[in-house]
C-alpha cells in the first residue's frame, strides 16, 4: 500500500505555528521558516573548508552549523533529528548516524558541491535515480512479521527465553539445550546482560548493554474531522527543540494512507519523550494525553476529544549512534571475528529504520553461511 501525494507535503514548527518545509529553490527563498540571514549563510556552503576527509566523531550539530550555521541547525537538522532517532544532535556522530551527509563533505568538500556531484554521477553512469516511496500493509507492519511467521511455520519457537549460550570447540553452538552451526542474536543489546555466554573468545559484554536507547512514545489518536482546524494536507509537522512545545511532532496518519480513518474521520499519531524530554514518558496515560492535547490545540486546531486513543510506551526504543560510537561498532565486529558463526543484528549495529534491518537481512541471506 503506497501513501498518498499528500505525504510529499512535510511541516515544521516555527514560532509555534506549522510552516511548509520548502520543496524547490522558489519555495526556498520565499519560506518564512529561515531568516534572509539564514538563507545568505547557506549559499556560502560550498566556499567553507572541510574537515580532514574520515574524520567520523564530531557531532551532528557542530557539523551542521560549521555547514550550514546554528538557525539551520534549529530549524532543520534538530526537528528532523528529533523525527528519526529521537535523539539529541549535540551527542549523535554525524559519521556514524548519517554517514552519506558525512560522505558528501568527504568526497566533495560541501554539501551542496556533494548533491550536486552525485547527480552528475549517477547521469554519467546511467544509473536511474531511485524513486523514494512510503509504503506500509493494509492492516500495518504487523502483517511483515506475520507473514515471516507463517514463513517458518514449526521452525519458529516463541516464548523460549536464552538464558545460556555455549560455543563448542567444534566450532558449533549449544543454544539452551539446542546445537546449531550458526547463530544470530537479533535481541536489543541490553538483553545481552540476561545471557551466560561460555567458551566465548571475547563475551558480550557489558558494554554493549550499556548502548543509550531513546525512551518514545507512540500514541494514536482519532478524531471527528470537523473538530481539527489544520487542512492536514501532508505526511505530518516536526517540532524543533527551541519551540515552546513538548511533542516530537505529529504523523498525519489518515492523510498518508486514508483507510487508516472512517468517513468524517481523521487518524493522527503523535511522539514524545526522547533524550529531549524523556521525562514525559513517565506521565500516567491522562497526564500525558493532556500534554500532547494542548500542544494539537496549538498547532493544528484540536477542538474536540478524542474518539479513541491507543498508547505504546517504548521504554527503550531507538539506539542512539553517539560519539563513540565507533568503539561499539569494533567490539561487535571483533566478537563476530572471533567466533565463526556468531553474528550480531539488530538495529544497533545495521541502521535504525526498518529498511536498513531488512536490507542487512537480504544481503547476510546471500552470503550462505558454512
Amino acid at each position: 500500500m503506497e501513501a498518498s501525494t499528500a505525504a510529499k507535503r512535510r511541516y515544521i514548527v516555527r514560532d509555534s505555528k506549522p510552516v511548509l518545509v520548502p520543496n524547490s529553490p522558489l519555495s526556498a527563498i520565499r519560506t518564512p521558516l529561515f531568516s534572509t540571514k539564514a538563507k545568505l549563510g547557506v549559499l556560502g556552503e560550498p566556499f567553507r573548508k572541510p574537515l580532514s576527509a574520515g574524520v567520523l566523531d564530531e557531532s551532528l550539530a557542530d557539523f551542521v552549523r560549521r555547514r550550514l550555521g546554528q538557525e539551520f541547525l534549529d530549524y532543520t537538522i534538530n526537528p528532523m533529528v528529533g523525527g528519526i532517532y529521537a535523539g539529541d544532535p549535540e551527542k549523535l556522530s554525524v559519521g556514524h548516524a548519517f554517514p552519506k551527509v558525512k560522505a558528501l563533505e568527504d568526497e566533495f568538500g560541501s554539501l551542496i558541491k556533494g548533491a550536486v556531484g552525485r547527480m552528475r554521477q549517477r547521469r554519467k553512469s546511467g544509473e536511474t535515480p531511485h524513486k523514494k516511496r512510503v509504503l506500509s500493509f493494509p492492516n500495518g507492519l504487523g502483517e511483515l512479521t506475520e507473514a515471516l511467521s507463517t514463513r517458518l511455520g514449526d521452525k519458529l519457537h516463541l516464548k523460549s527465553p536464552i538464558s545460556r549460550i555455549k560455543r563448542n570447540p567444534t566450532g558449533s553452538y549449544e543454544v539452551n539445550s539446542t546445537e546449531v552451526d550458526h547463530l544470530i542474536y537479533a535481541g536489543q543489546s541490553h538483553f545481552l546482560q540476561s545471557i551466560t555466554f561460555e567458551k566465548f573468545n571475547g563475551l558480550p559484554d557489558a558494554s554493549l548493554s550499556e548502548i543509550i536507547y531513546a525512551p518514545v512514545h507512540s500514541v494514536t489518536l482519532g478524531f471527528n474531522r470537523e473538530d481539527i482546524s489544520h487542512p492536514l494536507d501532508g505526511f505530518g509537522v516536526l517540532v524543533p527543540e527551541v519551540e515552546p512545545l513538548k511533542i516530537l511532532g505529529c504523523l498525519f496518519t489518515s492523510s498518508i494512507f486514508p483507510q487508516r480513518a472512517p468517513d468524517g474521520g481523521v487518524t493522527l499519531t503523535v511522539f514524545i519523550g526522547g533524550m529531549r524530554r524523556p521525562e514525559l514518558t513517565q506521565l500516567d496515560d491522562n497526564a500525558l494525553l493532556q500534554v500532547i492535547h494542548e500542544d494539537l490545540n496549538t498547532l493544528l486546531g484540536v477542538r474536540g476529544k478524542a474518539k479513541f486513543t491507543s498508547i505504546n510506551r517504548w521504554y527503550k526504543a531507538i539506539p542512539q549512534y553517539e560519539v563513540g560510537y565507533g568503539k561499539v561498532l569494533n567490539t561487535l565486529s571483533s566478537i563476530e571475528t572471533a567466533n565463526p558463526g556468531f553474528e550480531f543484528a539488530g538495529n544497533y549495529k545495521t541502521g535504525i529504520s526498518l529498511d536498513a534491518c531488512i536490507r542487512f537481512g537480504w544481503n547476510y541471506s546471500l552470503k550462505k553461511p558454512t
